[in-house]
């Protein structure tokens, strides 16, 4: 049953990356003329693997057990990834980013402290990496100096 979810997920997302890609504005500084062309190739890979996972779990039927302290994790984890996707414009990529990236430690670890040691490093490392070497264009949001 895992492999039924997961596979028809794999699907899903393959088909929104795809779809999605097609509002890349073509002929972007040093890429190909067509910078969707990438992403739907990486999306037409998760297609053809998330089939593959989907077919085998239609062979293979054995009975999905649900561990409700798993089921609590999981449903947490992702809350925490759409609030982190929800205020990424709001409050911008570098302040989104050390909160995100602290709350993610603390998620696995159940260290604040680490949490926040290992936010700020890492934060500012994809901010400089992002911003200026790759010159992404990034929401500032209330670091809108930065």
């Amino acid at each position: 049953m895992k492999d039924i979810i997961c596979g028809s997920a794999g699907i899903l997302l393959s088909l929104f990356v795809f779809i999605d890609s097609r509002l890349f504005n073509e002929g972007i500084n040093g890429l190909a003329e067509n910078p969707a062309v990438y992403p739907r190739i990486l999306a037409l890979l998760l297609a053809i693997f998330s089939l593959v996972v989907l077919i085998q779990g239609l062979r293979d039927r054995t009975p999905l057990a649900i561990n409700r302290e798993k089921a609590k994790n999981v449903t947490l984890f992702v809350a925490l990834l759409v609030a982190y996707g929800l205020l990424f414009k709001p409050i911008g990529f570098l302040l989104d980013t050390l909160i995100g990236t602290a709350v993610f430690v603390w998620f696995f670890s159940h260290n604040w402290k680490k949490g926040f040691l290992v936010s700020f490093p890492v934060s500012v490392g994809v901010y400089i990496v992002f911003a200026y070497l790759l010159s992404v264009p990034l929401p500032k949001g209330l670091l809108w100096f930065v």
